[in-house]
């Protein structure tokens, strides 16, 4: 369609408003069904709440993010660090920081050792 038509039919050469049901599950109806089912079993994926819900992973992650405040991440446990092995760190740190800006120390010829390579098959 072009300009000049669209502006005598709608008086403008914007997009028209479509018609039709506005397409989401984001009703309070779904966010009080997710809140619940949330309060029953917290550690509950979102792949067994979409499932369960009967509504899209996508929007139950959206759900959980915007309407509720809560993020499906899982929690990972770390190995606590020690003081003096903080002390280690920040000593490392500092020390290598300084041969950076010293230049005596190129930091593309370090060779780190807790360097991983992953094939994904």
């Amino acid at each position: 369609m072009n300009i000049v038509k669209r502006m005598e039919e709608g008086g403008t050469v914007g997009n028209r408003k479509r018609k039709g049901p506005k397409k989401t599950v984001r009703t309070p109806e779904n966010i009080q069904k997710i809140k619940k089912k949330l309060a029953d079993s917290p550690h509950r994926a979102t792949r067994r709440l979409s499932a369960e819900a009967a509504i899209s992973r996508s929007s139950v992650r959206r759900i959980l993010n915007d309407d509720i405040g809560a993020f499906p991440y899982k929690v990972q446990m770390q190995q606590k660090q020690s003081e003096s092995n903080q002390k280690k760190r920040v000593q490392f740190a500092t020390y290598i920081s300084k041969k950076i800006v010293e230049e005596l120390l190129k930091i593309t010829e370090v060779h780190w050792s807790d360097e991983s390579n992953f094939h994904l098959s």
